[in-house]
């Protein structure tokens, strides 16, 4: 779980390498950011829940940067699309169940 500026996490998914992420803003309740850096690259996530009717809505989005940030975003579009739907499938459904 996210809660604290400064905080490192470390993520390992299928297809890419494991990742050490910094949250680098965080607005409680409404939004956080984390960053990831390597050789010539940054990742910036950002995460943002905002009022939606009788729920909300949760938006995700990926911005990389730097030389190979670029051409790996380019080369992993679509493995990086796939990663973000299945988050926010993920965060619906425990959304869903924690309000039962």
């Amino acid at each position: 779980m996210v809660n604290a500026l400064g905080q490192r996490v470390r993520i390992s998914q299928p297809k890419l390498p494991t990742t050490v992420w910094t949250v680098t803003a965080l607005d409680e309740g409404k939004s956080w950011e984390w960053t990831a850096t390597g050789p010539l690259a940054r990742t910036v996530a950002t995460h943002t829940v905002t009022p939606d009717g009788d729920g909300c809505r949760a938006t995700n989005a990926i911005d990389q940067s730097g030389p190979l940030g670029v051409l790996i975003g380019k080369l992993a579009a679509g493995l990086t699309d796939r990663y973000l739907v299945m988050e926010a499938e993920g965060l619906k459904a425990r959304a869903e169940s924690a309000a039962r």
